[in-house]
């Protein structure tokens, strides 16, 4: 799921880097504005595909045996979870806060953080154990986007006291509870805890566009020290910027995804030199970057752009650039474990 990703796009997917699966799973949904949306689970080439359930917005764990994904209805939606083997769905949150707030996978699989609450309240960030259900509570406040260190020892979120994405970052140690505050100026999002470093979107120029400041990624230390710039590159007015998706397993290679008004497509980044390239076409029906392989060298994504409504197949796509390769025709979101 994505994400957030200015207005266009909610849904990303923070995965954690372990090794390439011998027999990988693709999760994608079907249906997504009708009555009845479904989600499927396939091979990575998308073959053998099976229903699990009602529901959207698939999330694949890292080691590939559990689908966590959107249930219920729009008005009163769910976290449901379900094997990948055998489906068999049950529901593991309640009160589940959709809009711009996707799930981040714990490394081991066994847990997932995710956001709870009322609409237009403030929430609360909690870690939930996929075996029991139990929660337990991280902070309250309006969220960003959060996610697991590698080696699973913490939480990297971005969090505000209201809801105007004036966000700041913080790190929270799951074996003490302590939180650490990293950023203090609010203009903190979207945070993807990499093997090598932590990037976020970070809001820049807004004292000189006329519609709102532009986002560029940066790269900050756990400890929230060394804040360097990462990309630089023509944002126009109405658009907002890239946000980050995903790490290769080495930290080498990044995907994002650039948004703004009537705008969304995916974007690769050398975490290297900061040297930007567009993946497929920049148009508003451009490539949705739904997940990174752990190699790095291919991307998963849709066709169709942002809007539910247009006609989208899940593709991959080589990160080097070339032709794309359909693996399901009329599906919106994927992830997989590949």
């Amino acid at each position: 799921m994505p994400r957030a990703l200015a207005a266009a796009l909610t849904t990303f997917l923070a995965a954690a880097a372990v090794p390439a699966a011998a027999h990988a799973t693709l999760v994608y949904d079907k249906n997504v504005t009708t009555n009845a949306p479904s989600v499927y689970v396939a091979k990575d080439d998308g073959t053998g595909g099976k229903r699990v359930g009602p529901g959207r917005s698939p999330d694949l764990s890292p080691d590939g045996t559990t689908l966590a994904y959107v249930g219920g209805s729009f008005q009163h939606p769910t976290l449901a979870v379900s094997p990948t083997t055998t489906p068999a769905p049950r529901v593991l949150l309640r009160d589940y806060a959709t809009q711009g707030y996707p799930i981040a996978w714990a490394p081991d699989s066994k847990a997932l953080v995710a956001v709870v609450g009322p609409e237009l309240k403030a929430k609360k960030l909690v870690v939930v154990d996929v075996a029991t259900g139990a929660q337990s509570v991280v902070a309250d406040g309006f969220f960003g986007t959060a996610s697991y260190a590698p080696d699973g020892s913490a939480l990297i979120y971005a969090k505000g006291t209201k809801d105007d994405f004036k966000y700041d970052l913080y790190r929270y140690d799951l074996a003490t509870k302590l939180t650490t505050r990293l950023t203090a100026d609010h203009r903190a999002q979207n945070p993807v805890w990499g093997p090598k470093t932590i990037v976020f979107t970070r809001l820049v120029d807004g004292s000189v566009r006329r519609y709102g400041p532009k986002g560029e990624l940066y790269t900050i230390t756990p400890d929230g020290r060394n804040l360097k710039r990462l990309t630089n590159q023509p944002v126009a007015q109405l658009l907002f910027g890239l946000s980050a998706t995903q790490f290769s397993a080495d930290g080498t290679r990044l995907l994002g995804q650039f948004t703004g008004q009537d705008t969304s497509y995916a974007q690769v980044v050398n975490t290297a030199t900061g040297k930007v390239r567009t993946l497929g076409k920049v148009e508003e029906t451009g490539y949705t970057g739904l997940a990174l392989s752990h190699d790095g060298r291919t991307v998963l994504a849709a066709t169709g752009g942002f809007d539910p409504s247009n006609r989208h197949d899940i593709i991959t796509v080589p990160y080097a650039g070339g032709p794309a390769k359909v693996l399901v025709r009329n599906a919106f979101m994927a992830d997989w474990d590949r």
